[in-house]
């Protein structure tokens, strides 16, 4: 028996049960003949094999399946990114896609919004793993769901207000924008749900991806990892059965800390990651060095870096398609590395996370737990005290609930399901000026999930200090549009306040 079918038979029975969903939406009908025919082709001489050589020509298909052996040894994969397969999941976990479907850069998601859709029970609302399948547990998830529906309520006056001052014109029909403002009033309320919160979502990888995923099977320690990527090489290999042959030895399991080593950890890693930040989200850590640039640029300054960011000379930069990627007087921009220390929450990371050419040293998430209340706090709930103690009062009364649970038994592998989406992701992010030139356009819009939002203005407050020219050039799409029309792109979801004339960065906001 192989290792796939001993993958299989061990894990049978968590695969017939639970919500877990996977079946493929698209996929070339013949995944492997195209990596053995672009292999094929790589070393041929009267020009391109096809995939039906492969198949048709039992002597192309001889030469080429020694090309693919011979590339999968040694590790020559571009072959296998051609093939890709968009697989529609359900019934899994937003911890599961945080930890591990969006940790890495390879894939496309298009995941439903829990900023606009609102969470239901219908039965399957959540994903727990096999230890937290109790009563009182049950119980908990359903006191957090109605946390979450009773805050909705109560911050929807407030949220009106605050909408009605913003959008002053559409006061004079205010049932018209009743669903914007449910809307806002979820945004908020999601910080209390659990992460074991259920979700769905398209996603999209190739083969080589599929290969990685099933290798790194072991190396993490959610049973619902291991049921979604069975699944996942189970519709694959229906397609594609010769894939079986491709598929790596999963990696043994990682060493993992006992709880209270990783307790006593979290709690000395966190207290200095959050004294370093002193009070912001966001800290500039490293930036390109002048010596750098001017021995790998002659006649470089610093002007020359914000004449790069410059949508006025570069409309390229304000494209909402952003071909400035492919334009290479701009990629010198790509020379210019930052890094930023950064504090959010869970929930906001959650969207933070898809800047993919952002790399982020983001922990797992166990490993920063200390059973102590630690949560970040909505702008909307701190300018109100009525609903910033009611939402205080039930994050001491959650996370008490998870350290008694813990005291009781439960392993952290587990109990790292309940923490609510409002649990600080600590971490580091570094890229190209580039890459975050991107992310500052569409996070510094108003429109943008308020955390990132703020982060972001530190981000860019960490900048002037450095490059003050180039930090300038920075800002929503409407701003560095302030030449073009229309100046912003959102259309009718325009925020309301013209920031080219007032400035985005003195803009007061709490949605």
């Amino acid at each position: 028996m192989g290792h796939l079918e001993e993958n299989y038979k061990k894990y049978a029975a968590l695969m017939e049960t639970g919500n877990i969903q996977v079946k493929i939406v698209s996929a070339p009908r013949n995944p492997y003949e195209i990596g053995i025919a672009s292999a094929r082709t790589c070393y041929s001489s009267r020009g391109i094999i096809t995939p039906q050589e492969i198949t048709n020509d039992p002597k192309e298909k001889e030469s080429a399946e020694k090309i693919a052996r011979s590339t999968l040894k040694a590790g020559h994969l571009t072959t296998r990114q051609h093939s890709h397969f968009i697989f529609s999941i359900s019934g899994v976990s937003r911890y599961l896609v945080w930890q591990n479907l969006h940790f890495h850069p390879y894939y496309n998601s298009e995941q439903v919004s829990q900023r606009y859709v609102e969470v239901k029970d219908n039965g399957d609302w959540y994903h727990l793993p096999e230890e937290l399948n109790r009563p009182e547990i049950h119980s908990f998830m359903a006191e957090s769901l109605e946390r979450y529906r009773e805050l909705i309520r109560l911050s929807i006056p407030v949220v009106e207000r605050e909408y009605f001052r913003i959008h002053r014109v559409r006061a004079a029909d205010p049932s018209k924008y009743q669903k914007e403002i449910q809307k806002k009033a979820m945004e908020t309320a999601r910080y209390v749900l659990p992460i074991a919160t259920g979700t769905y979502l398209y996603h999209t990888i190739s083969n080589l991806t599929l290969l990685r995923y099933y290798t790194m099977l072991n190396r993490f320690p959610l049973a619902e990892w291991k049921i979604l990527v069975l699944k996942m090489i189970a519709e694959a290999t229906k397609i594609s059965p010769e894939m079986v042959a491709e598929l790596p030895e999963p990696l043994p399991p990682l060493q993992v800390a006992s709880d209270t080593d990783t307790i006593h950890r979290a709690m000395e890693m966190n207290k200095a990651f959050d004294s370093s930040l002193a009070g912001k989200r966001s800290r500039m850590v490293d930036y390109p060095r002048a010596e750098f640039i001017l021995n790998a640029h002659p006649g470089f300054d610093p002007k020359t870096l914000a004449s790069l960011l410059d949508a006025v000379e570069n409309p390229l930069l304000s494209d909402v398609v952003f071909p400035v990627s492919l334009d290479p007087e701009a990629n010198l921009l790509n020379q210019f590395t930052f890094t930023f220390q950064r504090k959010i929450s869970h929930s906001a990371d959650s969207q933070a996370q898809r800047h993919r050419t952002l790399a982020g040293s983001r922990p797992f998430l166990k490993d920063t737990m200390t059973l102590e209340p630690d949560f970040i706090t909505p702008a909307l709930y701190l300018s109100h005290p009525p609903l910033r103690d009611f939402y205080g009062r039930w994050m001491e009364h959650h996370f008490g609930r998870i350290s008694r649970l813990h005291r009781s038994g439960f392993s952290l592998d587990a109990l790292v399901y309940l923490l609510p989406n409002a649990f600080p992701v600590r971490y580091y992010e570094t890229g190209s000026a580039l890459a975050f030139f991107h992310k500052w356009k569409t996070r510094t819009c108003l429109n943008a999930q308020e955390e990132i939002f703020a982060s972001s203005l530190d981000d860019i407050s960490e900048m002037e200090k450095i490059f003050p020219d180039a930090a300038a050039h920075i800002g929503p799409p409407c701003v560095i549009r302030h030449s073009q029309k229309p100046r912003c792109p959102e259309g009718s979801h325009f925020c309301g306040i013209p920031v080219w004339r007032t400035g985005f960065r003195d803009v007061s906001r709490i949605l």
